[in-house]
């Protein structure tokens, strides 16, 4: 069938496109931040992602270890409430059935849970970004391919409820992964969970150290007056405890929640053969019903009214030609 034919061609075309811009391999004459460079913005939405997760990805600041907030979290906005009054407040209220001084699980599964509520609405606007650089680049393809206005029309209406459902499908897969991290027990088997807690650790003893009058340059110690100035009361030793482990676990979390959101979100719609821009292909049309190709396809009544009449003017001028000829001779 002609229709077929026509929209195979049209689809191979497409993905031709899909796959050059979803590779990187753009034309040379593309202007440098061209919808077209599918890849670059992608690329540059998950950069940005990924750092808006760093920078402002926790509900409040964690502190270094004299008290001043840590730059690596520092941002200019949110809650502006202290973080260690917080952990103190929340360690009180759920103290239970643990000895003094020892740190009850859940106090750090309910801090990282309040810590980590920004998330949802950083992860949600990650994919608003991503359906908009995939939107006008199918726009901007699809103009390029398809000149005649009213094809483009009635295949963005076939394909369009498709690309719709994919990306509730991606909010969707979103809040399952904000359920692995916020909902579960916290769990890493990376190692440099522990390389970080120590590093965190052993800056906040050095500051108490010096203040013992133990430095580089000491070579007397009264030991009992530097274990006075080292102890900390039972719960100051706690509410430390819960800041430096929920910071060094922080560090990790939100780097592989940021990962996951980027490959198993954005890469698996971008891949995905039903996603936004694989659906548009010869295995779609070759699926397609009769009546949908001939009323994608088809003519509309303007354009076949005007290939009509053109072709009864063909044929009027033929007869005249012949006409003509027999008359002359």
């Amino acid at each position: 069938m002609e229709q077929e034919r026509f929209l195979t061609r049209l689809t191979n075309a497409y993905q031709q496109e899909v796959r050059e811009a979803l590779s990187g391999n753009y034309d040379a004459e593309l202007e440098g931040d061209s919808l077209l460079k599918l890849r670059m913005h992608i690329r540059k939405l998950g950069d940005s992602f990924a750092e808006c997760m760093a920078r402002s990805g926790h509900a409040k600041k964690f502190q270094a270890v004299q008290g001043a907030i840590d730059t690596e979290f520092a941002r200019s906005n949110g809650d502006e409430g202290d973080i260690m009054e917080s952990m103190r407040d929340l360690y009180r209220e759920s103290r239970g059935a643990e000895l003094p001084g020892t740190i009850n699980p859940r106090v750090l599964e309910n801090m990282f849970r309040q810590q980590s509520s920004p998330l949802k609405s950083f992860a949600n606007d990650y994919i608003e970004r991503i359906n908009a650089a995939v939107h006008e680049f199918n726009e901007t393809t699809h103009a390029s391919l398809i000149p005649d206005e009213n094809l483009r029309e009635k295949l963005k209406a076939k394909l369009c409820s498709k690309q719709n459902s994919t990306f509730r499908e991606a909010n969707e897969q979103v809040i399952k992964i904000l359920y692995g991290e916020r909902g579960g027990t916290l769990q890493t088997v990376n190692h440099y969970f522990a390389d970080t807690l120590n590093a965190i650790r052993e800056e906040r003893m050095l500051p108490r150290l010096k203040a013992a009058g133990l430095d580089d340059d000491a070579f007397r110690l009264n030991i009992t007056e530097v274990v006075k100035t080292v102890h900390l009361s039972n719960e100051n030793q706690a509410v430390n405890d819960i800041h430096d482990l929920l910071k060094a676990y922080y560090k990790l979390a939100i780097k592989l929640f940021a990962e996951n959101v980027v490959l198993q979100v954005t890469e698996r719609c971008l891949q995905d053969n039903d996603g936004p821009v694989k659906i548009l292909s010869p295995e779609m049309v070759r699926n397609l019903q009769d009546d949908d190709l001939k009323d994608i396809a088809s003519e509309n009544f303007a354009t076949s009214s005007i290939r009509n009449e053109l072709t009864i003017r063909f044929e009027q001028l033929q007869k005249a030609l012949e006409i003509a000829k027999q008359a002359t001779i």
